[in-house]
């Protein structure tokens, strides 16, 4: 997936687009669908998809009618506890739909239809399994943007607001054309975040930490092929833990810049199209001493609400994501910015 490689894994077997259901409100001029089809990783993942539901990704969308204008439309992903279109449907969707744009609400793996029998709520019950939730994610997300462009939708966007703006960065990256990407309330990685920021702890570090004292954890990590963790890994424990980390802290960061960081995928095909949105005092997404957007992107805006931190903004600055999505998607940064109050709204770009 870090090699760029996403759209030769979907031309190899392209998947079957399944439409269940579609419901045409003439009264609003809305058309709603909802399909389903198998995870382009479903074959690199059987152990897990084929006993569990992980492997049929499902989604909803809502459309206007052929007789409205339809002016493009945008790719949301859930953020964490998102099992359900509920959210994303009541913050986003039909605020967009007024301005024409459709929208496509993807199911999470390990979420909702997609979660596993035994998985309590949204505690995953492995850190591989965040691993595999990401790289479907991408997949999933470049094959609907292929079948959406084929269905004559343009422009096309992503977006997310937490995890989600995480997965939507890492889906840009692989995307098959340039797309508009709105990431919110996310970073470049989700290295601190897992280790130091407020999401750690409700990390089981004791049972990971047995995990690492186990032989046949590393046995299994040194067939990997063209893996070096087990060197880094000890290379940074031999230099006596400078960030004051567990063995298990200190793998889970190893792990998630090795996943998460943008700086170890290919630049999206058009930087000058994202727009990220961060809340200033963040303590879930942190970024201290970690590069920006435009720092890894070139050409890249990011956009700060001062004084808010995660939940307020998520709760509270959904306008402010929408007019974000707005501009990105139809180029029209002066009237969508004179609705923000310039008091509120910063931003800056390199």
């Amino acid at each position: 997936m870090s090699k760029g490689d996403v759209m030769e894994l979907i031309e190899r077997k392209t998947p079957r687009m399944i439409i269940d259901k579609e419901k045409i409100d003439s009264k609003k001029g809305v058309i709603t669908l909802e399909g389903r089809f198998l995870s382009p990783l479903y074959e690199h993942c059987p152990e897990i998809f084929a006993s569990q539901n992980v492997g049929t990704a499902y989604w909803r969308g809502y459309f206007p009618t052929l007789d409205r204008q339809r002016n493009g439309l945008v790719i949301h992903l859930g953020g964490t506890g998102d099992h359900g279109y509920v959210r994303r449907e009541y913050f986003f969707v039909n605020e967009l739909l007024k301005h024409g744009i459709s929208s496509i609400l993807l199911q999470t793996p390990f979420y909702g239809n997609r979660k596993p029998v035994h998985q309590f709520r949204s505690s995953l019950h492995n850190v591989s399994d965040l691993f595999v939730m990401g790289a479907s994610i991408m997949s999933e997300c470049c094959f609907l943007l292929k079948w959406a462009s084929e269905q004559g939708h343009f422009p096309l966007g992503l977006s997310g607001v937490s995890m989600g703006g995480y997965m939507a960065n890492l889906s840009a990256t692989n995307a098959p054309f340039p797309v508009s990407l709105i990431p919110c309330l996310s970073s470049t990685t989700a290295a601190p975040n897992y280790t130091q920021g407020a999401i750690s702890e409700m990390i089981e570090w004791k049972e990971l930490e047995k995990d690492i004292n186990s032989t046949n954890f590393w046995e299994g990590i040194k067939c990997i092929s063209d893996c070096d963790w087990y060197d880094r890994y000890n290379t940074a424990i031999s230099m006596k833990n400078q960030r004051n980390f567990s063995k298990a802290q200190e793998l889970m960061w190893l792990l998630m810049e090795e996943f998460t960081n943008l700086k170890m995928y290919p630049l999206p095909k058009a930087t000058n199209l994202v727009k990220a949105v961060n809340a200033e005092t963040d303590a879930y997404v942190l970024r201290d001493g970690i590069p920006d957007f435009p720092d890894i992107w070139p050409g890249a805006n990011v956009m700060v609400i001062p004084e808010y931190g995660h939940v307020h903004a998520y709760l509270l600055s959904n306008h402010i994501f929408r007019s974000a999505i707005l501009e990105m998607m139809q180029g029209e940064s002066e009237s969508i910015s004179s609705n923000l109050d310039v008091n509120v709204i910063r931003t800056r770009s390199n």
